[in-house]
């Protein structure tokens, strides 16, 4: 079972693929990267695909590196 497949499984995937293919710009981005909640920890980054995939909009991707305290 592949790690995204409850989010684009289904007939809600078809509708998520085809509203991507209409206006590509300003879909959300999955990325590889998953979060889960640790008691002791806070949010733990993984990416075993456990927990609930991260995901981006265009825009937030640009200001991530705009915003970052050392740019790349």
């Amino acid at each position: 079972m592949s790690k995204h497949s409850g989010y684009l499984g289904g007939f809600a995937g078809l509708l998520r693929r085809i509203a991507d293919r209409i206006d590509h710009e300003n879909v959300p981005r999955i990325t590889s990267y998953s979060f889960t909640f640790e008691r002791g920890v806070g949010i733990r980054f993984r990416e075993d695909g456990k927990g609930c995939p991260v995901a981006y909009f265009n825009e937030d991707y640009e200001r991530a590196h705009r915003e970052a305290d050392k740019p790349c």
